[in-house]
């Protein structure tokens, strides 16, 4: 589609890919979804969503959205649209009446073709090959592509061909402790990273990711891997910074000389 369209460099713009597949779109303000809830029933908390009636398709998007989150969800939305197996699919159903483990798998299909859209896969490689391997060249990345951060890094880190992975996790203060501890909301690792965290995973106490939350500052340094739950005698490169009221993203990278010691 980006190669009939002639579409080469970033950012990718929604307009041309709205105009290829004949989709309008419509901003709502909030008053407008409130109203929109009420006619149909259905508590609508998603950023955008795609409605179908015959030929005609339309993707609604909350007007009040940054833009990066608009663009991302407007993709998204397009990947339902086109990706054969989804059409017919009811999005707006409740758990009840549909089977969840599907719907969270077309949910996943949806998100890697709108960033499939969002980051043309040539222009991107290209970029990761000419930046460090850091949190900087995402954000730099990001910037470049209109994306926001999260977004970036999930591709960057699924395209990069190195060591490295990202961590968000979710502060968490023990019963009687003075310190805080951390669970992993979610990880994304590259192929060539030697381990993947599941939800839920502990992360012990360390003071940079404690300086880092209490700060709100970015940090960097080596920690020992173990604070991640490895029982090897090795260390991580880490780059720390909040995101959010809640969140720390950690960028973990294994120096090739660390490689030796797992």
């Amino acid at each position: 589609m980006l190669k009939d369209l002639g579409i080469k460099e970033p950012p990718v713009k929604v307009e041309p890919i709205l105009e290829y597949f004949g989709i309008e779109l419509e901003q709502l303000k909030d008053q407008e979804i409130k109203e929109l809830q009420k006619r149909c029933g259905i508590n609508i908390d998603v950023p955008a969503f795609l409605y179908r009636k015959g030929d005609k398709a339309k993707i609604f998007v909350r007007e009040n959205e940054i833009p990066e989150r608009k663009r991302l969800s407007i993709f998204h939305e397009c990947g339902h649209y086109d990706i054969p197996w989804h059409r017919g699919v009811n999005y707006m159903c409740d758990c009840k009446s549909c089977n969840e483990e599907k719907m969270k798998d077309l949910e996943k299909e949806a998100f890697r073709y709108a960033g499939g859209l969002m980051f043309p896969s040539k222009s991107f490689n290209d970029d990761i090959n000419d930046l460090p391997v850091s949190m900087q060249s995402i954000s730099n990345l990001a910037e470049k592509y209109e994306a926001s951060f999260e977004a970036t890094a999930i591709k960057y880190i699924q395209s990069h061909p190195g060591k490295c992975a990202i961590l968000y996790l979710i502060p968490i203060l023990k019963l009687g402790a003075k310190h805080f501890f951390y669970q992993v909301k979610y990880s994304i690792k590259s192929k060539n990273f030697h381990r993947y965290w599941k939800t839920g995973t502990q992360v012990k106490y360390h003071g940079m990711l404690e300086s880092s939350k209490i700060e709100g500052t970015g940090l960097c340094g080596e920690i020992p891997a173990s604070i991640f739950g490895s029982t090897k005698k090795h260390n991580y490169y880490v780059e720390v910074k909040t995101y959010g009221p809640l969140y720390l993203c950690v960028f973990l990278k294994l120096k090739d000389k660390q490689t030796k010691l797992l």
